[in-house]
C-alpha cells in the first residue's frame, strides 16, 4: 500500500518476481491500481486476485511478500485459499505445495529500529525539537554562519522514509559542540533542549545501534539479493557484536533487536 503525499490518495503496488526459463530472477510492475475503498481483507484480495487473474497468473502464486500489518496478513489468509484452487484446478505440480508469505524484511528492519529508538523516545524528540528550530527561516542561515559551515547537512526525520531517524541523529552528533553552543546564544523553551554530554553520548550508542539496521536495509533492497537471510545473520550479528556501548541501556536495545528479529521474523541469527 502507498499513499500520495498531496491528496492522501491511496494505491496498492503488485510486483510480480519470477526466474524465467534461463534461471535469470526478473520482477515487473504488475499493477499500480488507486485504493479508495476501505483497506479490509477482502477488498485488497479483490484487487490482487482480479490482477492475477487479469494476467492469467491466478493459479502461478506460490509466496507472496508484505508487511506486517494485520490486514495485509489477513489478505494473505483469503488470498492462499483462492490460489490454491486456482493451482488445483489447473492442475499444477504446485498443487499440494501451499503458499506461503514472508514479512518484508526492509520493513522488518523499519520496525526494529523504532523499537529501538522508542526506549529513549525523549532524547529522540529533544533532538528533533534542536534540528527543527534551526531549520526555521532565517535561523539556518544564522546557524551557518556561527557553525562556519556552507551547507546545513542536518536532516530532518520523516515517519514514511526508511532510516530517517539515524540521518537524523548521527548528523546532529557529529554537529553537536556547534549545536549546542549555538543554542546556548538563544533564549526561550529551545534552551531547555539543549543536550547534556550524557545524552550525547545515547545519541551516540543508538547511531552505533542502527547503523548495521540501516545496512540491512540498503542491501535487501536490491531485488537480486537470494542470499538475504545469511546475509542478515553476518551484519546484525558481527557488527553488533563489535560496537562499544557506552550504557546499560544500549546494552538491553541491542538484547531485543535479536529477541524481535527471532520472534517476528523467525530468523537463526
Amino acid at each position: 500500500m502507498w499513499k500520495a503525499r498531496s491528496k492522501r490518495q491511496p494505491y496498492m503496488v503488485i510486483t510480480l518476481h519470477w526466474i524465467n526459463n534461463e534461471w535469470v530472477l526478473k520482477n515487473i510492475v504488475l499493477d499500480f491500481r488507486y485504493l479508495p475503498v476501505i483497506h479490509t481483507a477482502d477488498n485488497m484480495k479483490a484487487v490482487i486476485l482480479d490482477t492475477l487473474k487479469e494476467h492469467s497468473l491466478q493459479h502461478r502464486i506460490l509466496c507472496c511478500t508484505t508487511d506486517g500489518a494485520a490486514a495485509m496478513k489477513a489478505m494473505f489468509r483469503v488470498l492462499s485459499l483462492d490460489t490454491e484452487k486456482d493451482r488445483r484446478l489447473f492442475g499444477r505440480n504446485s498443487a499440494n505445495v501451499p503458499s506461503f508469505r514472508i514479512w518484508c524484511v526492509a520493513h522488518l528492519v523499519e520496525t526494529v529500529a523504532r523499537v529501538a529508538t522508542g526506549e529513549k523516545a525523549d532524547i529522540v524528540d529533544e533532538v528533533r525539537s534542536l534540528v527543527s528550530f534551526i531549520h526555521r527561516p532565517t535561523i539556518d542561515e544564522e546557524y551557518l554562519k556561527f557553525a562556519e559551515r556552507s551547507n546545513l547537512c542536518l536532516p530532518l526525520d520523516v515517519s514514511t522514509r526508511w532510516n530517517s531517524v539515524l540521518n537524523m541523529i548521527e548528523a546532529a552528533f557529529e554537529q553537536r559542540e556547534s549545536i549546542t553552543n549555538y543554542i546556548s546564544t538563544k533564549k526561550g523553551d529551545i534552551i531547555k533542549q539543549k543536550l547534556t554530554d550524557e545524552e550525547w553520548m545515547e545519541i551516540d550508542d543508538m547511531v552505533q545501534l542502527l547503523k548495521p539496521l540501516e545496512q540491512v536495509t540498503v542491501e535487501c533492497s536490491a531485488y537480486k539479493l537470494l542470499y538475504l537471510r545469511c546475509h542478515l545473520r553476518e551484519i546484525t550479528r558481527d557488527e553488533l557484536n563489535a560496537i562499544r556501548l557506552h550504557s546499560e541501556f544500549s546494552v538491553l536495545v541491542c538484547r531485543n533487536i535479536f529477541v524481535y528479529f527471532s520472534k517476528h521474523a523467525r530468523l537463526n541469527i
